[in-house]
């Protein structure tokens, strides 16, 4: 009797004697998006104007193609080392993140009352901003927002959200901030804040230094996050330099 082959045909191969499994390809890293450690030259040549096209078109409509005919390299160049453009973009978002990173280290001392540290970290995050607009674009506009709830293998960019997260700790240790609002919601303020200035300021073709506007928000801010204090110590933290209008 005759048996049908693997291509259908008749014959004497039995589909019982199936062919060895082909191998597949070595499993791409999925928690930084590289399937071979970019080389350092092509991330020199790409990364750039990968940021550029981030910034001008924002993620929606940046794409590959456009990338590579930039960086006069083959799409398929790209491809081998980035597995889609949501891990192109990532790679930007870290080194962006390491960029304002390093920068907030070298200017934040970290001393005095918790609330003397917040105020710096944003005094210093906002003129960051100020001379990195890009920077500024990239986290806080370019990006889709569904990345703010991808867990940290997906989107590892957290060296800047570590810093805050050291705030809140030394904040709580010394009483200063509330303990009935959480590390996720005080997380949830910050990028409420800093979001909504640096959309506003991008939407308004960026008419004002960033580091203005910490005065308008900051007092707010504080007063979410931090321990209840009595009528009148509140009001003197609380109160700001100029009105919360958005001018």
């Amino acid at each position: 009797m005759d048996f049908v082959t693997r291509r259908g045909f008749r014959g004497s191969v039995k589909l019982s004697e199936k062919l060895p499994p082909r191998k597949r390809a070595p499993a791409r890293n999925k928690e930084n998006g590289d399937p071979k450690e970019c080389p350092p030259e092509i991330e020199a040549r790409l990364l750039p104007i990968v940021e550029a096209l981030l910034v001008e078109h924002g993620y929606e409509k940046f794409n590959i193609r456009d990338a590579a005919k930039l960086a006069e390299m083959g799409s398929a160049t790209i491809y081998k080392y980035f597995e889609s453009k949501e891990y192109l973009s990532l790679r930007v978002a870290r080194k962006v993140d390491e960029r304002i990173s390093q920068l907030l280290s070298v200017h934040l001392d970290l001393e005095g009352s918790a609330h003397r540290q917040w105020r710096q970290f944003y005094d210093c995050l906002f003129s960051i901003y100020d001379n990195d607009s890009a920077a500024a674009i990239i986290q806080n506009v370019a990006m889709p927002t569904y990345i703010w709830f991808l867990p940290e293998s997906r989107w590892p960019v957290s060296l800047v959200r570590s810093q805050i997260l050291h705030l809140i700790k030394k904040g709580r240790a010394s009483g200063e901030l509330d303990p009935d609002v959480s590390i996720m919601q005080m997380l949830a303020v910050h990028y409420m804040h800093t979001v909504r200035e640096v959309r506003l300021w991008h939407t308004r073709k960026r008419r004002w230094p960033l580091a203005d506007r910490v005065d308008r928000f900051f007092p707010v801010l504080w007063k979410t996050i931090s321990a209840p204090v009595g009528p009148g110590e509140n009001m003197q933290v609380f109160r700001a330099s100029t009105p919360l209008a958005d001018g």
